[in-house]
């Protein structure tokens, strides 16, 4: 049974959903206490079928792991739902930026403003007056049905994010001390996400050259149907090296070897472009380091493929350096690169309202469910004050009262919980009378209402 104090993450790949039980620890870390995977059909005819494959997977997960209904639960979304944007906007405070995003995310954003949910944050400092944004939008329509397969599983879609920025903010969890620009390549089944991680800054792109690409190209060479290709590749696949190195016994794995590494190689022209673009116009500077991530990093010798392209250090991306991992969790965790473990770091963290990126592309429904249920101790306690002290003058809801909850900030965002002031029992003692038993109740339903407020 999972903990009370838990944190849920969900991770939505295009082939494989994957959720994860973390618990915040008292020094601001972050343990992994159980972790569970299931794959998607991986034939790319069958997305019409898959709101039905998420909702049957989720439920799947979450009855492995013993999570209650309803529970809450931080989403990460794979990065072809959603739409990103990589911005510089003048400005000399944030609060110019903030006045003139609006407008900017309708010429940027390729759908009716009206009929998207998106947000925003500025990235660090100004430089020479321009300010670095993180644009991210999605259509309501596709966003609604996501969260709705995800509520038919059992859970509750609270904070929702995006592969890159969560990988974003698991990197710089794991990895704090590097410096200058490290470059992340998360192959995917569908696309190969690029995430440049320098400083407090990141900068994203998506290659539709991943997973699937190699899979349909041992479908083709080998004339077989994709699934089976999928198969062909897990078994026996790896990334040809090439040159003087010698050629896998197995005929078949040497022919797979030469076609993975010829769509690897396109994969690699695709890098090379991205990064002369990050240079060239976000003023970045070239990767001194390399991390692998996702199914495809796995491969045999994807490393030393990539040492020899890109000429700087590569290793695979390790999403639990930082992260205390219990015994069961390990277990579970056969494939360092897969299973979107990154992604699920990143969006756990979310809960210790201190990550570099904290996007959130909840729908105002999901807004307005969450401030009704942050309202909901509060009338009730106002009720009970209304009964039993029928005299009382200020309205119960203004002894109540607390700071309502900002939806968005631009920048430094901080955490999001707050709790409430405890209203000043000396200014209301003329009103309700002095009877010590009526402040004493008075101190009960205050420390109740805060203590139930914490824990929502």
């Amino acid at each position: 049974m999972a903990r009370r104090d838990s944190i849920f993450a969900l991770n939505l790949g295009m082939q494989t959903v994957s959720l994860a039980e973390f618990q915040s620890l008292p020094n601001g870390g972050l343990k992994l206490l159980a972790f569970r995977k299931s794959d998607l059909i991986v034939d790319p005819s069958a997305d019409a079928t898959r709101p039905m494959q998420i909702e049957t997977v989720v439920k799947e997960l979450r009855e492995a792991l013993k999570i209650k209904k309803g529970a809450r639960v931080h989403v990460t979304l794979p990065s072809q739902a959603v739409f990103s944007r990589f911005v510089k906007l003048p400005g000399t405070t944030p609060e110019d930026v903030t006045s003139i995003i609006a407008f900017e995310a309708q010429q940027n954003v390729p759908f009716p403003i009206d009929d998207v949910i998106w947000d925003y944050q500025i990235m660090g400092p100004s430089r020479d007056n321009f300010w670095d944004l993180a644009l991210l939008a999605i259509k309501a329509d596709t966003l609604s049905e996501l969260a709705d397969s995800i509520s038919r599983g059992g859970l509750n879609a609270w904070n929702i994010d995006v592969a890159p920025t969560a990988l974003y903010n698991a990197f710089r969890y794991n990895y704090p001390d590097a410096s200058g620009c490290s470059l992340l390549i998360d192959i995917g089944s569908r696309t190969t996400n690029l995430i440049f991680c320098e400083g407090d800054r990141m900068f994203s792109r998506n290659i539709p050259i991943a997973g699937n690409s190699i899979s349909s190209a041992i479908a083709k060479e080998f004339s077989q149907d994709i699934t089976l290709a999928e198969m062909l590749k897990i078994e026996k696949g790896s990334v040809g090296l090439g040159g003087a190195y010698a050629e896998p016994e197995d005929p078949t794995a040497a022919k797979l070897a030469k076609v993975i590494r010829n769509t690897m190689t396109r994969l690699h022209a695709e890098i090379a472009r991205s990064i002369n673009f990050y240079r060239t116009t976000q003023g970045g500077s070239s990767p001194l380091r390399t991390y692998l991530c996702g199914g495809c990093a796995e491969l045999p010798y994807a490393i030393e493929f990539f040492t020899e392209k890109l000429q700087v250090p590569v290793d695979f991306f390790h999403p639990i350096k930082n992260v205390i991992a219990s015994e069961e969790s390990v277990a579970q965790t056969t494939g360092i690169c897969s299973g979107g473990l990154g992604e699920l770091v990143g969006s756990g963290l979310r809960s210790l309202g201190n990550c570099p990126l904290e996007m959130n592309l909840r729908s105002p429904s999901a807004i307005r469910a969450q401030d009704m249920g942050r309202r909901a101790p509060k009338l009730v306690m106002s009720a009970i004050l209304k009964k039993s002290f029928p005299s009382l003058k200020t309205s119960p809801l203004k002894l109540l009262a607390y700071p309502r909850i900002s939806t968005r900030s631009p920048i430094n965002r901080k955490p999001l919980l707050r709790k409430p002031p405890h209203f000043s029992l000396q200014q209301e003692n003329d009103q309700l009378g002095p009877k010590s038993w009526r402040i004493s109740l008075i101190k009960f339903l205050n420390a109740t209402f805060g203590s139930l407020n914490s824990s929502l």
